[in-house]
């Protein structure tokens, strides 16, 4: 099983990207363009203009040409674009799949169908699961004969 959280700057992103491009290969399908994935040819410059990554001062030089955003992003900062921007085929996937664009857990057994996980559902029915997102204080388990276990974030267990 295969998880994915569909986050804010996700949807940020998916808000302001170019999808123009008709590619007449094969069937032909829509894409987004590779070269301005975001509008401009400066994609870490229009992402970090997108997620508020630079200060004032900083966004002015990079729209005024002075400098290219990469050049004053962090190292964070450019790897949490490049992982983003990795992301999106996959958010446009869940999308296209689901029918909205929200913010959530989705999971998928074989990368082609993918459901939104209920906010109730915290954990797989596995009590040795390690895949468990964070939500919340307190995570759940069941195991198959019902007995539930509730594990606050301090690792306190009640039954």
């Amino acid at each position: 099983m295969t998880r994915f959280t569909v986050t804010e700057e996700h949807l940020k992103l998916a808000r302001r990207a170019n999808l123009v491009d008709w590619v007449h290969a094969e069937f032909g399908a829509f894409s987004q363009d590779p070269k301005r994935p975001y509008g401009n040819s400066n994609v870490y410059g229009d992402m970090a203009d997108i997620l508020g990554l630079l200060t004032p001062d900083r966004e002015a030089d990079v729209a005024e040409g002075e400098v290219m955003a990469e050049d004053v992003m962090t190292e964070e900062q450019l790897e949490t674009c490049d992982q983003l921007h990795g992301d999106m085929g996959r958010v446009f996937t869940i999308a296209a799949q689901t029918g909205a664009f929200k913010m959530g857990v989705y999971e998928t057994e074989d990368d082609f169908t993918w459901r939104e996980v209920p906010d109730w559902q915290f954990c797989r029915t596995d009590m040795h699961s390690t895949g468990c997102p964070t939500r919340g204080h307190f995570s759940i388990f069941a195991t198959a004969d019902t007995h539930v276990e509730i594990t606050a974030a301090h690792g306190v267990a009640f039954s």
